[in-house]
């Protein structure tokens, strides 16, 4: 019986370990798949860790209260390496009982409010610099200075955006047309809603905007990605323009 026991955990620990290289091979082949598995994986390392010591236990239930360092040394064992491999948390002081550390997350997190911070310095460059036009005599010209100011803020950031009518039905699948490789079913039903189409993969999205009283999308493209915060920050300088703009007196529509 003991033999076969430890025979099984001479079996048990090689597959802990061929998972866990197997799992370091598909980090570096599917990173970004794999990390919107981390929950779960993390879940599947303490249920492994909970098996082994339910088995132990099993085949001698005093090991628990006897060998009880045995198991904490195991349980420590595998609370490191959840954080040191799938948290990827890494040692940056230790001193007088004092252990910080850091993630890929709030790693990751940090550069996301840098560049959010930045969005929001270039729009307001944007508006100091370029200005807003005071009037406007006709529709046709509104949405051509709008345009420019869009153009202006996107090629800061590395986008473009085009203004299209979401009117008729012509407007509609003519928005959908321009994107052939997309689900026209699903932009159709979330625009229609009047909510934000977004696609990671094209870097593109699309938004349904008010302009003079009229429906239009905004079909923004990025060299990188197209964020939430993106699109609030062209609905602000929608906003703004439409705030500051008059038409004038006698103008045509």
């Amino acid at each position: 019986m003991i033999n076969r026991l430890l025979m099984f955990f001479r079996v048990f620990v090689w597959v802990v370990f061929i998972a866990l290289l197997a799992y370091v091979i598909l980090s570096w082949k599917y990173k970004d798949k794999v990390s919107k598995r981390i929950e779960a994986i993390r879940k599947t390392w303490y249920i492994i860790f909970i098996l082994g010591a339910l088995i132990y236990w099993n085949f001698y239930p005093m090991s628990i209260f006897n060998e009880w360092k045995n198991f904490l040394i195991m349980a420590i064992v595998f609370i490191l390496i959840d954080m040191f491999v799938f948290l990827s948390m890494y040692i940056s002081k230790i001193g007088d009982n004092e252990l910080s550390y850091a993630t890929k997350a709030v790693a990751e997190s940090d550069k996301l409010l840098t560049d959010n911070r930045e969005k929001v310095k270039n729009m307001f460059h944007l508006l100091k610099k370029e200005g807003i036009p005071e009037y406007y005599q006709t529709n046709k010209e509104y949405l051509a200075y709008l345009s420019i100011l869009l153009q202006a803020y996107a090629a800061k950031e590395g986008m473009n955006v085009k203004i299209l009518p979401f009117k008729t039905e012509q407007d509609k699948q003519l928005v959908i047309n321009g994107h052939p490789n997309l689900n026209g079913s699903t932009i159709r039903a979330t625009l229609e809603r009047e909510d934000t189409y977004y696609n990671d993969e094209e870097k593109m999205a699309l938004q349904p905007v008010s302009i003079l009283m009229e429906p239009y999308i905004l079909d923004v493209k990025s060299e990188s990605f197209v964020s939430e915060v993106d699109c609030l920050l062209i609905a602000l300088l929608i906003m703004m323009f439409d705030m500051v703009i008059k038409q004038k007196p006698g103008g045509e529509g």
